[in-house]
């Protein structure tokens, strides 16, 4: 299995969005077969039915994968119909309506996202409804989505602690753009495990420096331009593992995040991976 189940994670921002739950629990499963066991997902991935998804996948599997959701960006009810019904739904009513996937634009300058109230009550709601979808009565890592710690209040600090202390959390975390992770303090994340950002330039490579003690989970490292010097010889099917690999090669303790709809991508991409970790 080499350092997959170590190094390697797979998003679930984009499930809720494949044509049926068969071809989505195919690909969990492959991905678990390739030797991934950490599943990231959120309550506002497909407003619940990502965090369903991976809780069907995971029901036979908990105690050998981990699976990190998030919380303080919102929460939402799930759609009353099931995700076997709900996404080809879904499926075929955009592409009837010939709803194409957005274009990718130039990444904007970035900025600090404005202050935003984030008490115990919303952690207490997010948490309860996500650990319901994912059918577990605990979370491994708990992620402040789109947020910095000053969001939250004293209490919702403690909640968090003593969450973490009973064992529904194992790991608390943040989870946004490197540029906001880049204006937290170390003191603001004593406590913290886990931050999660994207890496893709010189100045979000520095976290690394910056955070030592906390485990690091980075994710848009197959567009990552600026910080890995890649061989000519590397053919196009490779690309994204050969990158993911010069990232893995970079942290002291963390994972390199990615996520696909496509089975062949992703066997393609856990190959490459191991190939240039040997």
């Amino acid at each position: 299995m080499h350092n997959v189940a170590e190094h390697i994670a797979i998003g679930s921002a984009s499930l809720s969005s494949m044509r049926t739950q068969g071809e989505v629990l195919s690909l969990l499963h492959t991905a678990y077969d390739l030797g991934i066991r950490h599943y990231d997902t959120a309550p506002l991935y497909g407003r619940g039915y990502a965090e369903l998804l991976i809780g069907k996948f995971a029901k036979k599997k908990r105690n050998e994968i981990s699976i990190a959701t998030k919380f303080g960006l919102g929460d939402c009810e799930t759609g009353k119909l099931p995700p076997a019904l709900a996404l080809p739904l879904n499926y075929y009513n955009k592409k009837l309506r010939g709803i194409k996937p957005p274009i990718r634009e130039p990444d904007a300058a970035p900025s600090l996202m404005p202050h935003r109230d984030i008490t115990a009550a919303n952690i207490q709601q997010s948490l309860n409804r996500s650990l319901q979808r994912l059918q577990t009565d605990y979370v491994d890592y708990f992620l402040l989505h789109e947020g910095r710690p000053s969001f939250l209040n004293n209490e919702a600090k403690r909640l968090l602690q003593e969450l973490k202390q009973q064992g529904v959390i194992r790991k608390i975390g943040v989870a946004t753009n490197w540029y906001n992770i880049a204006a937290i303090q170390p003191e603001e994340l004593d406590g913290w495990d886990v931050l999660q950002y994207d890496m893709y330039n010189e100045e979000s490579k520095s976290l690394l420096q910056k955070h030592p003690d906390k485990m690091h989970i980075i994710h848009s490292v197959i567009r990552n331009e600026a910080i890995v010097n890649m061989p000519k010889t590397v053919v196009e099917q490779d690309i994204a593992g050969y990158k993911m690999a010069a990232c893995a090669g970079l942290l002291h303790s963390g994972k390199v995040l990615f996520s696909t709809r496509s089975k062949t991508k992703l066997k393609d991409n856990v190959a490459a991976y191991i190939r240039y970790t040997q």
